[in-house]
């Protein structure tokens, strides 16, 4: 949960950086746009998770989640007109202090983490462990039409053609 809300605070930083750059203050707004990338690589690297560690990791996605709704919130009140920029600028001060100890602490964990992973056996994924030579067998002919619907001539009638299945 804590890297979607990231990631979110990421998008808007962008859009706002690339929208409307006079009104935001930049050195600031660009801190925060680092702290948030930090963030992201951290993350992205501190998964799959042994069990032994699930509770340390648990707290610090609490932490962050907790400080990127604060920061969003910041930055949604400000873009709305609610907040003066002098009141914005002091609200986004006290967003990237929050913000900064916890990038630091994911930091850490992910350094931690990296060094334990690889002797530790108890750790859950959910991606499956099958090499890249594997081969779904049996669903030639619907390949074959899927391929033929997609790639085949125009028809006056639009179709449909639903995508479903298992997300990795």
């Amino acid at each position: 949960m804590a890297y979607a809300a990231v990631v979110s605070l990421h998008q808007i930083l962008e859009q706002q950086i690339n929208l409307q750059s006079d009104q935001f203050p930049e050195p600031e707004i660009e801190h925060l746009r680092i702290k948030v990338l930090s963030l992201i690589d951290s993350l992205e690297k501190i998964y799959p998770v042994s069990n032994s560690n699930k509770n340390i990791v648990k707290d610090l996605e609490t932490r962050i989640r907790d400080a990127i709704y604060a920061a969003q919130d910041t930055i949604e009140s400000y873009i709305s007109g609610h907040d003066t920029k002098s009141i914005f600028e002091q609200q986004l001060q006290v967003v990237i202090e929050s913000i900064d100890p916890l990038t630091e602490k994911a930091e850490q964990i992910k350094n931690k983490l990296k060094t334990i992973l690889p002797a530790d056996d108890s750790v859950s994924s959910s991606k499956p462990k099958f090499g890249s030579k594997n081969k779904i067998v049996g669903l030639e002919d619907d390949v074959e039409e899927l391929i033929g619907k997609l790639t085949g001539e125009p028809s006056k009638k639009l179709e449909i053609v639903p995508i479903v299945g298992m997300a990795e």
